[in-house]
């Protein structure tokens, strides 16, 4: 019970600062989401990269991450050029393959492929959330919403009737009666979107759901395969009761550009 309060309340402080930074200001959504992204990174870093690495390199990634996720959020949202807001992350990028000249304790080849599986991994997820939410903050609530709900209807179902384990090797906790909870929990709340956005049909709404659903799933997937290879439970310990931040924002790594090629495709964006 005393883990369950916990968690529940870490969980709820979360949230909170979540919301408040989408719907107070751009300056607040940029400053909380970069803050998030360089945790995750560093949690990803810690997870996947070699115990001598240089901190230089570690440094170097953060930077090319955060650059990434700037300058998506310049464009988008500060009407600075593309050639402008490009800069700084190719100077970084190229740096990053410069330092590998001088690694002498580790195969070059295999820090390049670390730092820049994080960075594809974690900041360009990222950078697109910034872009959708600067086509409607709202829409970038809303997704973060639906990765809520998926997630809960996933673990009251699954904890009621899960008996068909889903994904047993990588998660033996998940079933298929919870997948579809989510699911069926997701696409509801999808569709009920459609009272804000009255513009598109709710047919393409509860589609939406759906997508966050299947992508919210196997992004969670995808960290748990990270973490049981290398043999840890968590990707940290910042969040009493849930673990890291690479934990909380697993599903949107994958939702993220999914929805992303979703709307483009409806041409909503």
């Amino acid at each position: 019970m005393k883990n369950f309060i916990t968690r529940t309340l870490s969980g709820a402080v979360y949230v909170a600062l979540i919301i408040a930074s989408i719907l107070v200001s751009k300056y607040t959504f940029v400053a909380f989401f970069a803050v998030l992204l360089l945790i995750a990174m560093s949690e990803t870093n810690r997870l996947i990269a070699d115990k001598g690495q240089k901190p230089a390199v570690a440094l170097l990634d953060l930077l090319v991450g955060l650059s990434i996720f700037f300058a998506t959020f310049a464009v988008t949202n500060l009407d600075i050029s593309v050639k402008t807001a490009a800069i700084c992350p190719m100077l970084l990028t190229m740096v990053r393959l410069v330092a590998g000249l001088y690694l002498k304790e580790e195969s070059a080849i295999l820090s390049w492929a670390k730092s820049f599986f994080n960075i594809c991994y974690v900041a360009v997820p990222m950078a697109t959330l910034a872009y959708i939410y600067s086509i409607q903050p709202i829409l970038a609530l809303i997704i973060l919403a639906l990765i809520w709900i998926n997630d809960t209807g996933a673990f009251l179902v699954g904890c009621s009737i899960g008996k068909h384990r889903l994904f047993e090797r990588i998660s033996p906790k998940k079933s298929w009666e919870g997948f579809f909870g989510g699911f069926v929990f997701c696409i509801a709340a999808g569709a009920a979107a459609n009272l804000y956005f009255t513009e598109e049909s709710w047919l393409q709404w509860a589609v939406l759901g759906a997508v966050v659903s299947i992508a919210a799933t196997l992004g969670d997937l995808i960290e748990s395969l990270i973490k049981r290879t290398v043999g840890v439970k968590d990707s940290g310990n910042i969040m009493p009761g849930h673990g890291g931040i690479l934990d909380r924002i697993d599903s949107l790594l994958l939702v993220a550009p999914a929805t992303l090629v979703y709307l483009l495709f409806l041409n909503l964006l």
